[in-house]
């Protein structure tokens, strides 16, 4: 399945609390997309000098990306990461408009 959408959240963390939301995200994650068909994935990046982190989620339907960001479950989901937040996260949603390279 080829993405189209991608769901980015850029992420200050407190400090000493990237393990925890490490094993929270993976945890978490996918119970709340793998019923959704279109959800391709998902990535969670980090800049360990900084503590930033920054999550990708990949989507092959936009409709379907919607409806998962609109599930109470993903408000609550997010919540409970916010112990882990030294500022609220910055999120962008974009359109994959042309993709090169040997997996594109």
């Amino acid at each position: 399945m080829t993405p189209t959408h991608f769901i980015i959240h850029t992420i200050q963390l407190k400090p000493n609390t990237l393990e925890e939301a490490r094993k929270m995200f993976e945890e978490k994650v996918p119970p709340l997309a793998s019923h959704f068909s279109a959800w391709c994935g998902a990535q969670l990046t980090a800049d360990k000098k900084t503590n930033c982190i920054v999550t990708i989620g990949s989507w092959a339907n936009a409709e379907q990306m919607q409806a998962f960001l609109a599930q109470p479950a993903f408000s609550e989901t997010m919540a409970g990461f916010a112990q882990y937040f030294a500022a609220p996260p910055q999120t962008t949603i974009t359109e994959v408009v042309t993709s090169v390279g040997p997996q594109a």
